[in-house]
């Protein structure tokens, strides 16, 4: 079993806007705190459907809830895999 990732990197901006770290450099600016925290658990979320370490209903609706942030900030592909996994 791979190494369970860290979350992305989070920031708030001095005008009060919360970033989470998407890649090199690039900041996803995001509607509230809460967005950019689940946001930023993606690659956690990835790690635990990929090694079966969770599968109960609270974890399927919380990999729906991100899947409709990947769709609210049009982050591409991720929505999908993401939806899937919730199912």
């Amino acid at each position: 079993m791979s190494q369970k990732p860290n979350s992305l990197q989070v920031q708030q901006n001095p005008d009060g806007k919360w970033q989470v770290l998407i890649a090199l450099d690039d900041w996803l600016t995001c509607a509230s705190e809460s967005d950019a925290k689940l946001l930023a658990h993606g690659p956690i979320y990835e790690h635990d459907f990929i090694y079966e370490i969770r599968n109960d209903l609270e974890f399927a609706d919380e990999l729906e809830q991100l899947a409709d942030l990947f769709k609210k900030y049009q982050m591409g592909v991720g929505e999908e895999w993401f939806r899937v996994s919730s199912k």
